[in-house]
């Protein structure tokens, strides 16, 4: 759609006006459109959806099954082991000092 997601209380701020403007006439002509879901792009859009929960936890369980599929190609099984247990461990401590942490709001 264009648009970066943005919580309904950043887009009512004064200088975001514009910009809630924007969504609200692309929300308009995307009533025009076919095969688009008007109830779930409308909350998406105007920022009342509230984005799921990325913990460090999770976000290190995208990272290995998403993001590092090229760093562990052409590994044996016992390497990939390796190469896993060494970022797990190292999450691990991390959480267990501070906490799961929302990366969100964490300053990440």
């Amino acid at each position: 759609m264009g648009f970066a997601y943005k919580p309904v209380e950043e887009l009512t701020e004064p200088h975001n006006y514009e910009e809630l403007a924007q969504r609200l006439l692309h929300l308009e002509a995307l009533q025009t459109r076919e095969r688009v879901d008007i109830e779930r792009a409308a909350p998406v859009l105007i920022g009342t959806v509230k984005p799921d929960k990325v913990t460090i936890t999770k976000a290190l369980d995208i990272y290995l099954t998403e993001i590092a599929l090229d760093e562990v190609a052409g590994k044996s099984p016992e390497q990939r082991a390796t190469y896993e247990k060494v970022k797990r461990r190292a999450v691990a401590n991390f959480v267990k000092l501070n906490g799961d942490l929302d990366m969100r709001n964490s300053g990440f």
